[in-house]
């Protein structure tokens, strides 16, 4: 199937420019239909209308701007290599698993696995700087509704999301092999620093006479954030009543808050 490749119309060329500006933005992120559609102001719609496809519509921005379609390419290609070695640790339950296979489940060749990331330890390294937690207690405290109820509840949502979207990774990154826990350390000091923060953020909450002064912050942070491993992967595996992270977030905030204001007990 042939592809337009030059624009026709104005309106073509507000799509490609916006497109090529998506790219300088963030030349590795492999942008969406929905965020060009919000960058042009262009319906979703029209988009696919006037080009048929991503694909085409990256090859009209390559020959539109002079630029190279297998770069343009390359961070889509990435992410499925990436989440092919996802889905082939997390089978493997351990390292042990071949580049043969992750390129099989990519549907590419060995030799672009090894022209992307180099080797196998490189494409790990990648997989868990990919893993990485998002800043939400570091928002917390940057965006503070100066309500504890709010905050925590939208602490624990985002950072729901996240662990439900790589729930299948938990024996993985729980296992004792010591392979891999060399490659997540840098996750562990992302869960460390998030505790800190969290706690940094609870200890205001206590000097402002929002929770009682015999509250440890570290100590209550700590058990947040273990509500929040029980609830997105201790729950699931004992119950086929699912929660959705929104859900989740709800019970366990309540459960917390119920907990924290109480009087101290003798």
């Amino acid at each position: 199937m042939s592809y337009r490749t030059t624009p026709t119309d104005e309106t073509d060329q507000r799509i490609l420019t916006a497109a090529r500006q998506l790219l300088d933005t963030n030349p590795e992120a492999a942008f969406t239909m929905d965020e060009l559609a919000e960058a042009s102001g262009i319906s979703r719609a029209t988009l696919y209308r006037r080009f048929g496809s991503r694909t085409a519509l990256l090859q009209a921005t390559a020959a539109e701007h002079g630029l190279d379609i297998d770069e343009l390419a390359a961070p889509a290609i990435r992410e499925r290599i990436l989440e092919a070695t996802r889905q082939a640790l997390a089978q493997a339950g351990s390292v042990n698993f071949t580049i043969e296979q992750v390129a099989a489940e990519a549907g590419v060749g060995v030799a672009t696995i090894y022209r992307h990331f180099g080797n196998k330890d490189s494409l790990l390294q990648a997989l868990s700087d990919r893993l990485h937690p998002r800043r939400a207690a570091m928002q917390m405290l940057e965006q503070a509704s100066g309500n504890l109820g709010t905050d925590l509840l939208r602490f624990a949502s985002d950072a729901l999301r996240f662990m439900y979207e790589y729930r299948d990774m938990a024996p993985v990154y729980f296992s004792g092999d010591s392979k891999i826990q060399d490659i997540f350390k840098t996750l562990r000091g992302d869960q460390n620093r998030t505790i800190d923060t969290l706690s940094r953020y609870l200890e205001t909450q206590i000097q402002a006479g929002f929770i009682p002064t015999y509250q440890n912050a570290f100590d209550l942070a700590t058990a947040f954030v273990g509500m929040l491993v029980g609830f997105a992967f201790i729950r699931a595996s004992y119950t086929d009543d699912p929660l959705t992270p929104e859900q989740a977030a709800q019970t366990i905030v309540r459960i917390f808050l119920s907990g924290i204001l109480d009087e101290e007990t003798p």
